[in-house]
C-alpha cells in the first residue's frame, strides 16, 4: 500500500546445542513450487541467531537489476536437514522503506504442523506424521471500509495441490460469502482487497475470514494483511484453529489508553466465540503498576465476535493507563481474543500493531523451556520495548536475558511478577546495556525461575522516524 521499495528481513535462531544445516526455499507467488523454487543452504551454530536481511534479493537474486520487472514476492520455507530438534525459531519483518522511515509488519514462521489439511498420514515433510489434524483456520479483526482494507494470502506447504473454500463472516456470525480456491503444489497467492474484489462485499466494518481445506492432498496456511487506508500501515493477522482451543482464561497484553498528543496510544478488542454454546465472559483489566483491577461481564453468542473500540474507556472507564485484559469463563470455552494497539496521527489514520491473546498453556512456567523474542534492535533507527504478563493469577520470578550477536556475554535481569501483573520494560536493550547502546539483531529469552505462575512476553519494535510499531510475539 505504501510507496516502496518493499523488503523482507528474516531472523533464524538455532536454539539447540549442535550446529544445524537449513535448507531455505523461495517460491515466487502464483507458481508451482516443485518447478519454480530457488534453494540455498546455510549453517547456524548452537544458540546463534542469523540475520538474513533483504533475503529475497541478497540470497535469491530477485530485484538485483534495474529492470522494473525484476522483483520477488512469494513464500519462504525453512527446513532443518540434519536435525529433528524443535528448537528452531524464525520470524520476518516485511516493510516499506521510505524517506520517513519504515512501515511494516512482523510475520511469524508458521510450523508445518499448524497447517490445515485433510491428510492423516504420509505428508512428505520430515519429522513424522502430523498429529491433531487441522482442517479449518480462522482470521479475525479484518475489515473493508473507509478506514481499512484487507489483503488475504494463502500458502500450500506439503508440495501437493490443495483446494477448498474461503468464507467471510460478519460479527454476528452470519456467513456473507463463500469463495473457492485452488492452489498448486507449494503455491503462494495473495488477493489484494479480497473482501471487496473477490468476495464482492463493498463494506464490512468488522468481521472474520475462515479457510477450509476440502482436498485429500495438500496443506494450507493463511494470513491477512489489514492496511490503514490513510497511512497504509499494515497489520498482519495470523490464523488460529478454533477447534483446538479449550480454555477458561485468555490474556491480551499491551492494551492502552494514553491520549498524550503525538505519543497517544489506544486499543481495540475483539473476542470470537468459536464454541457451540453461548458464553458469559468476565473481562478484567489489570493496569500496569499493580493498580486496582476493573471488572465487567458480557454474554457472547456462539459464532459471534464481541467487538469494542477504545476498549479501556469504553469497557472499564479507564484512561491514562495501560495494562492487560483477562477474559475468563466459568466453564471451558473456545474464545479467540485479539487486540490492536495504535497511535492516531494528524490528518486521520493510525499506526498500530496486532496483538494475539494468550492462554496460560501457551506461556511458559518453571522447569519449562524459555520463550524467545527475536528481531529486536536498539539503534538510531529503532528502539525495542519488552512486555511481560503473568497468565494464571499466581506470582512468579522470571529471568530476562539478552543474547547479542558475536558475543559470549549474556546480560540479564530478574523480574518479580505479581499475580496477573503486566509490565512493559521500555528500551529494554538500553536498560540492560546502558544508555546510548547501539545493538542490532538481538534476541531476548524469558525463563521462569520460581513461583507457580506462567508467563508470556512480546517485543514492540518502534521505528524512531515513522513511529510505526511492530509487535513481536514470543515463540
Amino acid at each position: 500500500g505504501a510507496t516502496g521499495p518493499f523488503l523482507s528481513d528474516v531472523r533464524l535462531t538455532n536454539g539447540s546445542g549442535a550446529p544445524i544445516n537449513y535448507q531455505i526455499t523461495m517460491t515466487p507467488t502464483q507458481t508451482d513450487g516443485t518447478i519454480s523454487s530457488k534453494v540455498t543452504e546455510i549453517t547456524v551454530e548452537p544458540e546463534q541467531t542469523v540475520a538474513l536481511n533483504d533475503i529475497v534479493r541478497n540470497f535469491f537474486g530477485y530485484g538485483a537489476t534495474d529492470n522494473p520487472n525484476d522483483f520477488g514476492f512469494g513464500a519462504l520455507e525453512i527446513r532443518p536437514v540434519n536435525s529433528s530438534t524443535n528448537l528452531t525459531f524464525a520470524s520476518s519483518r516485511t516493510y516499506a522503506s521510505t524517506a520517513l522511515g519504515t512501515f511494516g509488519q512482523f510475520i511469524a514462521a508458521v510450523p508445518f504442523g499448524n497447517f490445515a489439511t485433510q491428510r492423516i498420514s504420509g505428508i512428505p515433510i520430515p519429522g513424522g506424521p502430523v498429529t491433531g489434524i487441522t482442517q479449518k483456520l480462522s482470521l479475525q479483526q479484518i475489515a473493508q471500509s473507509a478506514k481499512f482494507r484487507t489483503n488475504l494470502g494463502l500458502v500450500e506447504g506439503a508440495g501437493e495441490p490443495a483446494d477448498g473454500r474461503i468464507r467471510v463472516y460478519n460479527t454476528l456470525g452470519q456467513m456473507l460469502k463463500e469463495v473457492p480456491f485452488a492452489l498448486k503444489a507449494g503455491e503462494h497467492i495473495q488477493w489484494n482487497r479480497f473482501i471487496e474484489i473477490n468476495a464482492g462485499i463493498p463494506v464490512l466494518e468488522d468481521g472474520r475470514i475462515e479457510i477450509l481445506v476440502d482436498s485429500p492432498t495438500g496443506a494450507v496456511t493463511a494470513y491477512a494483511s489489514v492496511l490503514d487506508n490513510v497511512t497504509t500501515d499494515p497489520l498482519a493477522v495470523m490464523p488460529v484453529d478454533v477447534s483446538k482451543i479449550i480454555g477458561q482464561r485468555y490474556v491480551v497484553p499491551g492494551m492502552a489508553e494514553l491520549p498524550n498528543g503525538t505519543n497517544n496510544f489506544h486499543s481495540d478488542l475483539r473476542v470470537f466465540n468459536g464454541g457451540p454454546s453461548d458464553v458469559n465472559a468476565t473481562f478484567t483489566y489489570y493496569p500496569q503498576g499493580n493498580g486496582a483491577p476493573s471488572v465487567t461481564t458480557r454474554s457472547i453468542k456462539s459464532g459471534e465476535i464481541f467487538s469494542v473500540d477504545n476498549v479501556l474507556p469504553a469497557l472499564f472507564n479507564a484512561t491514562n493507563t495501560g495494562g492487560s485484559i483477562v477474559v475468563s469463563t466459568q466453564f471451558p470455552s473456545a474464545l479467540v481474543a485479539t487486540g490492536r494497539t495504535y497511535t492516531n496521527v494528524d490528518g486521520g489514520g493510525t499506526y498500530g500493531q496486532f496483538i494475539p491473546g494468550i492462554r496460560p498453556e501457551e506461556g511458559t512456567g518453571r522447569t519449562e523451556p524459555a520463550i524467545q523474542v527475536l528481531q529486536l534492535e536498539q539503534s538510531d533507527r529503532f528502539r525495542s520495548n519488552l512486555g511481560l504478563a503473568e497468565l494464571t493469577g499466581n506470582p512468579t520470578t522470571v529471568r530476562v536475558s539478552l543474547t547479542l550477536p558475536d558475543s559470549k556475554v549474556t546480560p540479564s535481569v530478574n523480574v518479580d511478577l505479581a499475580p496477573n501483573e503486566f509490565r512493559q520494560l521500555g528500551r529494554v536493550i538500553e536498560s540492560l546495556l546502558g544508555a546510548g547502546t547501539q545493538t542490532y539483531n538481538s534476541r531476548i529469552t524469558v525463563e521462569v525461575l520460581s513461583g507457580t505462575g506462567r508467563v508470556t512476553a512480546y517485543g514492540s519494535v518502534i521505528d524512531n522516524e515513522s513511529k510505526d510499531p511492530t509487535y513481536v510475539p514470543a515463540q
